[in-house]
């Protein structure tokens, strides 16, 4: 088995480790060190490590706070919430 499979092995591992928690997976990609799972915001998520604030990005018209952790050896990213601005939209 090369690395490349390999690492959707432990994605697919991750994957079903994760539904087993009831927790949903929005998406599975292939990144260079690890697999990147994006799940749905869960308060109970078994990390191997401190979570991390990764990105503050626009997406539909919110800025949001994007998190990733590790997990069963693949990285899982999630959107925690609207990050609040002290000045409001003009446009």
């Amino acid at each position: 088995m090369n690395l490349q499979q390999k690492k959707w092995q432990a994605a697919c591992t991750a994957v079903e480790q994760l539904q087993a928690l009831d927790i949903t997976v929005c998406n599975v990609y292939m990144a260079t060190k690890s697999p990147v799972i994006t799940i749905e915001p869960h308060p109970n998520l078994p990390l191997t490590a401190p979570f991390t604030e990764i990105a503050v990005r626009q997406a539909a018209g919110d800025l949001v706070r994007i998190r990733t952790g590790m997990f069963a050896g693949c990285t899982v990213r999630w959107i925690t919430g609207k990050h609040i601005h002290d000045t409001p939209k003009t446009h």
